[in-house]
């Protein structure tokens, strides 16, 4: 869910049952910061360290991976990550906005992920795949060059856990820290999301538990 923070913009007034923001007229009209500059777009996500918008480059191409954000909730309140790609004024921009809405934001949080949402109604569906895989991120480990089959309890618990958007051929990932299964090892992994992807092994027949 992409949008721009601006009274008229459709995805911010879209109930959160149809994939929007569900802002009120009543909050509308107590909004006294809003987005100025119109370069990028906020996209809502969840992690294990707190909600948090990535900064979504409106018109230019972003890169897959290490996508600027900026942290709403949790223990890195109106802090951004991974942000040297965005201009001084951007920041600026970001930072009135949800600083000043810091309430908001966690509102439409809440209405997108809880109770009634679009993203809860998917992740508690209890169809279909509940494996991922993984790569170590250790170069010098065996695990980088065969993925490790991670199990869950269920398709959910999945879901909860990893969730990956896919928008205009770009991909975003979110999941938790899980570490190299290997005894002399322990680095923690990443996501594989394509499996047919040259630069991959087969699957290791190895599975390990989520949570074990």
């Amino acid at each position: 869910m992409r949008f721009y923070f601006l009274h008229n913009d459709k995805m911010l007034t879209t109930p959160a049952s149809q994939g929007g923001c569900g802002v009120t007229e009543q909050e509308i009209r107590e909004i006294t910061v809003w987005q100025n500059n119109m370069d990028y777009k906020f996209e809502l996500h969840l992690e294990n360290h707190g909600p948090y918008v990535y900064i979504f480059p409106d018109g230019r191409k972003p890169g897959q991976k290490n996508m600027p954000r900026y942290s709403f909730g949790g223990g890195r309140v109106s802090t951004f990550d991974s942000d040297d790609s965005l201009t001084a004024g951007i920041r600026a921009d970001v930072r009135a906005v949800v600083d000043g809405n810091l309430a908001l934001f966690a509102r439409i949080h809440e209405r997108f992920y809880g109770q009634g949402g679009v993203a809860k109604k998917m992740a508690d569906r209890d169809d279909g795949p509940r494996h991922a895989y993984f790569v170590c991120n250790n170069p010098v480990c065996s695990g980088r060059a065969r993925p490790v089959t991670v199990e869950f309890s269920s398709a959910a618990a999945m879901r909860r856990e990893i969730k990956v958007s896919h928008s205009h051929n770009i991909n975003t990932a979110e999941y938790p820290v899980i570490r190299c299964p290997k005894t002399t090892c322990g680095w923690s992994m990443d996501l594989v999301e394509k499996l047919d992807a040259p630069d991959i092994g087969a699957p290791s027949k190895d599975t390990i538990q989520f949570g074990a």
